[in-house]
C-alpha cells in the first residue's frame, strides 16, 4: 500500500489548493484528514490541468492506491472506465464493477 501521507507531506499547500477546489463541501482543513478522498475526487471530476499535476506529483503508485481503495460512489463510470485503462488496471472490457455499497 502506498503511504499518501508521507508523498504528499512536503506539498501540504497543494492539497489544500485541490481540497479547496474539489471538496467544497468541507473546510480544507477537514478535507485533509482523508487525502484519499481529495484524491479520488480530483481523479473523477478534476479539470484537465489539476490531474496532469495530481499524476506528476504522486506518481501511477498513488492513483492506483485511490482506485483500490475507493468507496461507494467516489468515481462515475465514465472515470472508473479511464482510470483502469489509463494506469493499466484492466484489460479491454475487463474493468471490474463500480464499489457499491452491500446492505444487510
Amino acid at each position: 500500500m502506498v503511504n499518501i501521507f508521507k508523498m504528499i507531506a512536503a506539498d501540504h499547500s497543494w492539497l489544500l489548493q485541490m481540497a479547496r477546489k474539489y471538496i467544497w463541501w468541507l473546510t480544507p482543513t477537514e478535507a485533509v484528514i482523508s487525502p484519499q478522498r481529495i484524491i479520488a475526487q480530483v481523479m473523477n471530476i478534476g479539470d484537465y490541468a489539476d490531474v496532469q499535476k495530481m499524476a506528476v506529483r504522486l506518481g501511477d503508485d498513488s492513483l492506483r492506491d485511490a482506485i483500490a481503495h475507493a468507496q461507494a460512489g467516489q468515481f462515475n463510470p465514465k472515470s472508473w472506465h479511464y482510470w483502469h485503462y489509463r494506469l493499466g488496471l484492466a484489460e479491454l472490457g475487463q474493468v471490474p464493477e463500480l464499489p457499491s455499497r452491500r446492505f444487510a
